[in-house]
């Protein structure tokens, strides 16, 4: 198991640096001999996994890492019923449109369809990220039962990714309330500074929440573009619970 441990930490860390990184790097992270490090590197050049990079002797991530993540999504029912109705949700209204699940306290994105004049908050398929501070963790958490909601408050340090992060477990938990009245969340400015985002949430056969879409607004989007596009939205978060089974409405109430 430590070795498996040590492997999977070294493939993190060698996908996380876009440069590569070398075995003194590799060595001080896990805390292992360079020789020993070596090891595992050969091993993971022998499958093909990583390379070593020519020019700068820096040890790189191959594109089979990829390739598996490929797989992944790929074998999902939920993006394969999902892919067409965010296509069109994403043409109808002209934004760049995410899907999501949570894993853990964090969520991780499954689908990415459309392009906006924004910078998204959330930039590529299989991209993890805290759910409190944006439009598509809100709707995951907003729909959560109370005793769901202070388990990942319980676990979860809510730290400012801008001045306008809410960060107090109270006041998020008022904020979430209140979108869950209203059927849709927002992100106003507190993942990302001059992005906006909305979100809704996707039901499965049992009524839980197990994604959740979200468009980004643009700077001119007034409140009256923000309800007709959370409508939208709302209608095809329906169509895609509707395939995962359920049956009860998602249609709720909007202010």
């Amino acid at each position: 198991m430590s070795s498996i441990s040590t492997t999977l930490r070294l493939l993190e860390a060698i996908c996380s640096e876009k440069p590569g990184v070398t075995i003194s790097q590799l060595a001080s992270l896990t805390k292992q001999s360079p020789s020993n490090i070596c090891y595992y590197m050969k091993i993971l050049q022998q499958e093909g996994y990583v390379y070593k990079d020519a020019h700068s002797g820096r040890y790189k991530a191959s594109y089979k890492i990829a390739d598996l993540g490929s797989r992944i999504l790929a074998n999902n029912e939920l993006c394969e019923i999902a892919y067409p109705v965010l296509l069109k949700l994403s043409e109808e209204a002209q934004l760049t449109v995410h899907m999501a699940i949570r894993e853990e306290n964090m969520g991780v994105c499954i689908s990415k369809v459309g392009s906006s004049k924004t910078m998204p908050s959330i930039s590529r398929i299989g991209e993890i990220f805290d759910l409190y501070p944006t439009a598509l963790g809100k709707a995951m958490l907003a729909w959560l039962s109370e005793e769901e909601l202070d388990e990942y408050l319980q676990q979860t340090h809510l730290k400012p990714y801008t001045p306008r992060t809410v960060t107090d477990p109270e006041k998020l938990k008022e904020q979430l309330a209140r979108f869950r009245i209203q059927g849709y969340t927002l992100d106003e400015y507190e993942h990302t500074l001059r992005v906006r985002g909305i979100g809704v949430p996707v039901f499965d056969y049992t009524g839980k929440v197990v994604a959740a879409i979200s468009a980004l607004l643009l700077p001119y989007h007034t409140d009256a573009d923000i309800k007709c596009i959370a409508s939208k939205m709302k209608t095809a978060a329906n169509e895609i619970s509707r395939k995962l089974g359920y049956n009860g409405d998602t249609q709720v109430h909007m202010n």
